[in-house]
């Protein structure tokens, strides 16, 4: 079920940072990339996995198996 998203493998980094809860300037800083890229990144994910918001974003990845969540 996991490949039906076809998430990269920087979506998916950046979606186990977003199940932390870092914010976009720390998301950035970690992946080394500008706060531009990460929201550009966030929009990618939100659209792929058909979410309104980064709550049911990760909420989704977790229950499909994307992600584990401690």
């Amino acid at each position: 079920m996991q490949d039906e998203f076809k998430l990269t493998l920087r979506e998916k980094e950046v979606l186990g940072l977003m199940a932390r809860g870092l914010l976009n300037k720390q998301i950035a800083g970690d992946c080394g990339i500008t706060e531009q890229a990460t929201k550009n990144c966030v929009s990618r994910i939100l659209r792929k996995l058909d979410s309104p918001n980064r709550t049911g974003a990760v909420i989704k990845a977790s229950r499909c198996g994307l992600i584990k969540l401690d």
